[in-house]
């Protein structure tokens, strides 16, 4: 039920700051990490403030996702999937405007407002991944998959296919590691399994690319 009063307000904050950095006033990536280390540090402030207790704090940050209701998943897919189904629809837009300004402009492409719409409708599916898994689960599911897949392949499109595949992958292989072992917590786990699986891929991958620049240069 507070979904309905945070978010709007955490939009109507972060409003300006993505009109200036649409503009080219403010560094977008920069600005991006500023606001998501600012809204972390604000929740357990407010947390405290409302009189809310640690476990709340806890699940927050690492949520335990095996066991989160079924009501609150179906309570997101509505907006996930219209989510999603505007990201597919806009994609090239959003990659022209944001590539390819000049070409943006030629085409007539308001580019200021698809970066607006493009970094809104990201903010809400980051804000509803923390909310059903934590926060650091989110991030790591953000991060890796899209740094590996952006350090392996040159086009655009194998990096959106490979990121996609590359979450897929590592959330499955992270849930399968946590249940063969009943001790290990399923959200550290996932943590660690999408770091070490990315670093590793990375590892063979540079690895190949080397010995494949030896046998050439032989």
């Amino acid at each position: 039920r507070m979904d309905g009063y945070i978010f709007p307000v955490a939009y109507l904050i972060s409003l300006p700051f993505i009109y200036l950095m649409s503009r080219g006033i403010l560094n977008a990536e920069s600005l991006m990490a500023a606001l998501l280390v600012f809204f972390m540090g604000l929740m357990p402030l407010t947390n405290a403030i409302a009189g809310g207790s640690e476990l709340i704090l806890l699940k927050l940050y690492f949520s335990e996702i095996l066991y989160t209701p079924v009501g609150l998943f179906k309570h997101y897919i509505p907006f996930l999937t219209i989510a999603l189904l505007a990201y597919i629809l806009l994609l090239k837009r959003f990659i022209i405007s944001d590539f390819d300004p000049h070409q943006a402009k030629l085409q007539k492409i308001p580019v200021s407002l698809y970066n607006i719409i493009f970094y809104c409708l990201t903010g809400y599916i980051i804000a509803v991944s923390v909310r059903v898994m934590g926060i650091y689960i989110t991030m790591s599911a953000l991060l890796a998959p899209s740094l590996l897949a952006l350090s392996i392949f040159n086009s655009l499109r194998m990096v959106i296919i490979g990121t996609i595949l590359f979450t897929i992958l590592f959330s499955i292989s992270g849930f399968v590691l946590s249940f063969s072992f009943d001790k290990l917590p399923t959200e550290p786990t996932l943590i660690v399994f999408f770091g070490l699986a990315a670093i590793g891929i990375w590892g063979v991958y540079i690895l190949i690319k080397t010995f494949k620049r030896k046998n050439q240069s032989n």
